[in-house]
């Protein structure tokens, strides 16, 4: 073994074996014994034992290479536990938000569709045409702008407004026309504030109808950006020359 070995710091005892002709198993267990009585005074086995090093100072060197491993492998173990972690705090975090937005999406339809629902049932009891016509777009408009959100989530924030001040305080106007209605006089008051009811009801369904439309601007935005890239794309192939159209037209006629 020494004369293989040489002046070297370690050795494989894959080497070992090739040159002395004795299996990996053997040499390892008889190199075991000569470490026990002192034959090889500084060598040592590796851990997993496919190596004999020769020295104190390069079986150290040795040692501290395999602690630096370990430790990394440990600190990449503790980066990779810590990332699934937070991972799954953020998950959790998520599906937790998801959860709220999207209880706070049901809840505002549910809410919304009891609206229409009492200005409807309202409606069917009004005689009046002028205001039952009023009423019945505002049943159309608010309809459409629930859909709408329903439809794209995102744009629930935007209905704050909507559902805190401008729905109720119609609503509170549409039943109070109604009981005004149902009285057996028509007073000055009555029909004065029935008057003032029916006008306004002009003013929110307009109102509603711009809501209804800025609900619609990103989707306008994006037409209009798919339109400006689709018209380059066209000249950058010259599609959009009218000669170049007459000129390929003709090339199929021709066929």
């Amino acid at each position: 073994y020494a004369e293989y070995i040489g002046n070297r710091k370690f050795c494989e005892i894959r080497e070992l074996s090739s040159y002395t002709g004795y299996s990996e198993k053997y040499i390892k267990k008889d190199i075991r014994k000569m470490l026990q009585l002192g034959m090889f005074r500084e060598a040592h086995l590796d851990n997993d034992g496919k190596y004999i090093i020769v020295d104190r100072d390069t079986y150290q060197q040795y040692l501290n290479t395999v602690k630096s491993y370990e430790a990394n492998e440990e600190k990449k173990q503790e980066d990779k536990s810590n990332e699934q972690t937070v991972k799954a705090t953020t998950d959790n975090k998520n599906q937790k938000i998801e959860s709220e937005q999207s209880e706070e999406l049901r809840k505002t339809i549910a809410e919304g569709r009891e609206y229409i629902r009492q200005i409807k049932e309202a409606n069917d009891l009004l005689p009046g045409e002028d205001i039952s016509a009023k009423l019945s777009r505002l049943e159309q408009i608010t309809s459409k702008i629930f859909s709408f959100v329903e439809a794209h989530p995102d744009k629930l924030a935007e209905l704050r407004k909507f559902m805190e001040y401008y729905l109720p305080i119609t609503l509170k106007l549409v039943l109070a026309y109604k009981e005004l209605d149902s009285q057996p006089i028509n007073g000055n008051n009555i029909a004065n504030s029935k008057r003032e009811i029916i006008a306004t009801l002009d003013t929110i369904n307009y109102a509603f109808e711009n809501l209804l439309d800025s609900l619609y601007q990103s989707t306008a935005m994006d037409v209009s950006s798919d339109i400006s890239v689709l018209e380059a794309l066209f000249a950058q192939d010259g599609l959009t020359n009218q000669s170049d159209f007459k000129k390929r037209k003709g090339d199929i006629d021709h066929e």
